[in-house]
């Protein structure tokens, strides 16, 4: 098995696909395989101690080409409230204003990987692309990357941003409860929302993630979420608010929609939105969550709707 060894030390070392290709070869030849019968799933029967000669192709297929693995990104809302205030970007700070809907969102990442995010060009931020790993080595250690974005810089909140990365819209509900999507059914709506990744929050302890904080900082460098991680954006951050505009009182449904753009890769994007409903009260200076749901998810989603 000295074919193995030399493939095992050689990923860790990170040496370049060339590399890892002599050493499978050697496994493939050592084996007795015919090297024209790579490709396929690998074999059940390729279990650790095996013996079965076509486990050597299907390991030179899954390595030298393997799948991707990818984040699952979900948006939450817990908080929210109505405050007579808006932001003002002179002061960069909150000032008497109208009566606006504030709230809070958590992008959790219920995947098995991490979303991670890097700059090509990390000495040319404005410019350069930003890429999203979709082959993992290991924890954290990123074999394969592909772009899908930009950073920007963020003069409230003083840092680099991924461009694009949510929605939010207030509308009002039809007589069944759902969203009205009509021009007239709309209360107010954001313009595309950008943030910068990190993680901020556990999920839930017992989900299947790590244990501990990865992405502790938000650079441009690297941006991300853990598995089983979340970053929440909470409601006294400027652009977690929308105008009411003289909203009654009653309910209405307000919408989070994450990566509507479709540019980041994930293992699920049937569950990107999520439908609060919420009713004003008290002559418009009460609100509180009274049901969410996932729209778009299928069965397999349930779990994310409360």
């Amino acid at each position: 098995m000295r074919g193995t060894e030399v493939f095992v030390s050689m990923s860790k070392a990170g040496l370049r696909r060339v590399a890892v290709t002599a050493a499978l070869a050697v496994l493939t030849l050592g084996l007795g395989v015919d090297s024209g019968a790579q490709g396929g799933p690998l074999p059940a029967s390729c279990v650790p101690g095996t013996a079965d000669p076509n486990c050597a192709p299907a390991l030179v297929n899954e390595v030298i080409d393997p799948p991707w693995t990818l984040p699952n990104l979900v948006p939450d809302v817990e908080n929210v409230s109505i405050k007579p205030l808006k932001w003002d970007p002179e002061s960069f700070t909150f000032v008497s204003g109208p009566p606006q809907l504030f709230f809070d969102t958590l992008a959790q990442n219920l995947g098995s990987v991490a979303l991670e995010l890097t700059a090509d060009d990390p000495r040319n931020l404005a410019t350069s692309p930003v890429s999203q790993c979709v082959v993992w080595v290991t924890e954290h250690v990123c074999r394969e990357r592909t772009t899908v974005g930009g950073f920007a810089w963020h003069d409230s909140h003083g840092h680099y941003h991924f461009e694009g990365f949510a929605s939010y819209s207030l509308r009002k509900v039809r007589r069944d409860g759902s969203p009205n999507y009509s021009k007239r059914g709309l209360v107010s709506m954001s313009d595309k929302v950008s943030f910068c990744l990190m993680d901020t929050g556990q999920v839930e302890f017992s989900f299947p993630g790590f244990l501990l904080r990865y992405y502790t900082l938000c650079t441009p460098a690297i941006q991300g979420i853990s598995a089983g991680w979340m970053d929440v954006y909470g409601d006294t951050l400027e652009g977690q608010q929308l105008p009411l505009n003289g909203a009654s009182d009653g309910r209405y449904a307000l919408i989070i929609d994450m990566d509507n753009d479709g540019r980041l890769h994930e293992a699920d994007d049937t569950d990107n939105v999520v439908v609060a409903t919420i009713e004003i009260s008290n002559g418009g200076t009460e609100v509180a969550i009274v049901g969410k749901q996932y729209p778009m998810a299928g069965a397999d989603a349930k779990r994310k709707s409360s």
